[in-house]
């Protein structure tokens, strides 16, 4: 049985964060008092709120289904508690529903290793599984010099408030029925697909992964700097000219653009020798 549960953090009495664990939600909670600044606060609580339970299965389909539920329910849950402006639910990082379980079963569904064993079983080899990477994640995490990650919480705060409130306000104003339908075209996309895809981009030869991976390397450092530095002088009103002129090209001229650049004039050139 696969249990999300759904738990609220108060700060004082009031929600700070809604967030859903498939482990205990103590354990949950020693890792956020450990990953959040909460010294705002003088009293911070945690309590379950609701939950819900998926036997465990190897069909992807039924998977991703009941993970998308989780999700929603979550999205739900901030909504209810009005959690969605508080800087602790927008913390990056968040809204990964049931990653490692989709990859365990995407990786091991045709693997012998796990033929026989009950979905008990397993759930307890997944659950140790996840508690190994987060400690490993955790370990890399502290490793980080306080510099960097001073600076990157200085940079997050700079945001003005009221972009925070907009940001919030047109992602929880979506209706409802348009989160299902989007959840239900991507769990109707066949298995063969999802494995044709990850197929695919998993049999790219790893030499031309390292060339590209060489020839951005290779841009000499000031050449960014100048890219940034002359993108960066460059006046709003140049912008907003050069934005302005882009979108009033006709629609047909843009067409005839991209016809003159994909026709071939190689046998012009060789009847001209």
């Amino acid at each position: 049985m696969i249990k999300s549960k759904f738990y609220l953090i108060r700060g004082d009495g009031e929600p700070i964060y809604v967030g859903f664990t498939n482990r205990p939600i103590k354990q949950r909670f020693s890792e956020h008092k450990a990953d959040k600044d909460f010294g705002s606060y003088d009293k911070i609580t945690i309590e379950k709120i609701d939950e819900l339970n998926y036997e465990f299965t190897w069909d992807e389909d039924i998977l991703y289904k009941n993970a998308n539920e989780v999700s929603l329910r979550e999205a739900q849950l901030i909504i209810e508690y009005k959690t969605h402006n508080s800087k602790y639910q927008k913390a990056v990082g968040g809204g990964q529903v049931w990653t490692y379980e989709k990859y365990f079963v995407k990786t091991n569904k045709d693997n012998p290793k796990f033929v026989g064993i009950s979905g008990d079983e397993i759930e307890k080899y997944i659950k140790l599984e996840n508690d190994r990477l987060k400690k490993l994640r955790s370990y890399i995490g502290h490793t980080i010099p306080s510099h960097l990650i001073k600076q990157k919480a200085y940079i997050g705060h700079t945001i003005p408030s009221y972009l925070r409130k907009q940001k919030g306000y047109i992602k929880h104003t979506i209706p409802i029925y348009l989160q299902k339908q989007k959840n239900y075209i991507g769990n109707t996309m066949p298995s063969y697909l999802r494995k044709q895809k990850d197929y695919i981009s998993g049999t790219i030869p790893s030499y031309l992964i390292k060339q590209k991976s060489y020839i951005r390397n290779t841009i000499p450092s000031y050449s960014r700097k100048q890219k940034n530095y002359i993108g960066n002088t460059m006046p709003n009103y140049l912008r907003k000219q050069k934005n302005y002129i882009g979108g009033t090209i006709p629609i047909y001229l843009r067409k005839q653009k991209t016809y003159i650049g994909n026709t071939d004039t190689r046998h012009l050139k060789s009847s001209m020798l």
